[in-house]
């Protein structure tokens, strides 16, 4: 690919100087293989070094530097400018929805950290039930590899940002809380299986009224509605 001039229209928000968020427009040049995040370092280092947004690993593993391209919750460093250009040569970039905005394209992820905490993330082991010596509480296979792709989260809030059931009713679970819970309870060790059922009917999974029609792209490939929220509605409805 020959050296190409795009553009990129990047939300700006200053709470010290904006009164309301607002676009503001950089033109470079990538030659191919540049990833969204290297566009962004690359405005940052050479046009404008008010630019602010989050980044880390620029590996995929961290999630920190999810944003939305072209109104799709994405990794930046995940994600291949040349790949997402519009026919216009405009890629526009946005924080993550339904966040409270901090500034430019970072997010206050606190209220998705808190909202995890809803659903327990940590294995809960009975002590007076401790197995005897030489016996091991194994998954089945297709647990266990249901568990191997919930294991993958980085918590990069993709799916919250994309989530539907968001768009309507902010009071709704986050996805990445229901896997989180799904992961524990599929986990032969955890000794709260039925209490994690209970609590995701009341903590509103049936606000999830159609899963097969879930737009959230995982960064890794996961499912959401596919592999954890269809399944686990069905255990909350026959609860």
């Amino acid at each position: 690919m020959k050296d190409k001039q795009i553009t990129l229209e990047i939300q700006r928000f200053n709470k010290d100087t904006d009164p309301k968020p607002h676009f503001k427009n950089y033109k470079i040049k990538i030659t191919g293989g540049e990833t969204v995040l290297d566009t962004l370092i690359k405005i940052k280092e050479t046009i404008d070094g008010t630019l602010t947004f989050r980044r880390s690993c620029r590996s995929a593993i961290c999630g920190s530097c999810a944003v939305r391209i072209n109104g799709k919750a994405m990794l930046a460093c995940n994600t291949q400018a040349k790949d997402i250009l519009p026919k216009n040569g405009v890629i526009v970039i946005e924080p993550l929805k339904h966040f409270n905005l901090i500034k430019d394209l970072v997010v206050d992820l606190e209220p998705f950290i808190e909202n995890l905490k809803k659903a327990k993330p940590w294995l809960v082991k009975d002590f007076s039930k401790i197995p005897e010596s030489g016996e091991f509480r194994v998954n089945y296979s297709d647990d266990f590899n249901t568990l191997t792709k919930i294991s993958q989260c980085t918590l990069c809030a993709v799916c919250h940002s994309d989530c539907m059931v968001l768009d309507k009713d902010s009071s709704f679970l986050s996805p990445a809380s229901i896997v989180k819970s799904y992961r524990f309870i599929l986990d032969a060790r955890d000794a709260t299986r039925d209490a994690r059922i209970h609590e995701l009917r009341e903590l509103g999974i049936l606000k999830c009224e159609k899963p097969s029609e879930c737009v959230v792209e995982c960064p890794k490939g996961f499912s959401e509605s596919k592999d954890v929220v269809e399944k686990v509605k069905k255990l909350v409805q026959q609860g």
